[in-house]
């Protein structure tokens, strides 16, 4: 898959050729109800400013996977 991001009025989008677009379009309305609510949940906490993420090595650590 190639893709390309560029930069329009200060705000950075994909642009990827339509056949990967579609096929991606197609796996993400396969996933259950449960999942996209976890998509949801996910996205909205990322956007929240006041959310503090994890560094991967704290939670590998935490997970005693180091």
């Amino acid at each position: 898959m190639t893709v390309q991001t560029v930069k329009l009025g200060g705000k950075r989008f994909v642009i990827l050729p339509e056949k990967d677009y579609q096929q991606m379009s197609r796996a993400l309305d396969q996933l259950s109800a449960q999942d996209q609510a976890d998509i949801r949940l996910a996205r909205n906490r990322l956007a929240d400013p006041k959310e503090t993420p994890l560094p991967y090595a704290q939670v590998r650590k935490e997970l005693g996977l180091v």
